[in-house]
């Protein structure tokens, strides 16, 4: 899987290439309609990259239980991904 993902943010046109940190437990993140534009696209983004590996090696449409396993991951990858974003640009 790609390691970085590149976030365009749309007012400004600034792109960001973001690596991505797996979630392993500590802090749960948070509702949907709580997070930030950049989380919410970092998990779209995390979950179309798995969706997509799936279905190019499987030759076949994602089950759904194997769907929400992928959704679940891109939530949690993505909080730990701005979780250690913000932690790296404070100090």
């Amino acid at each position: 899987m790609n390691t970085t993902i590149k976030i365009t943010m749309s007012r400004n046109g600034l792109a960001f290439f973001i690596p991505r940190v797996a979630w392993m437990g500590g802090s749960s993140p948070r509702r949907w309609g709580k997070l930030s534009s950049m989380e919410r696209q970092l998990v779209k983004a995390y979950y179309i990259e798995q969706h997509d590996m799936w279905v190019k090696f499987w030759a076949e449409e994602l089950p759904r239980e194997q769907s929400r396993i992928f959704w679940r991951r891109a939530r949690g990858d993505a909080h730990a991904t701005m979780r250690d974003l913000k932690r790296s640009m404070s100090t």
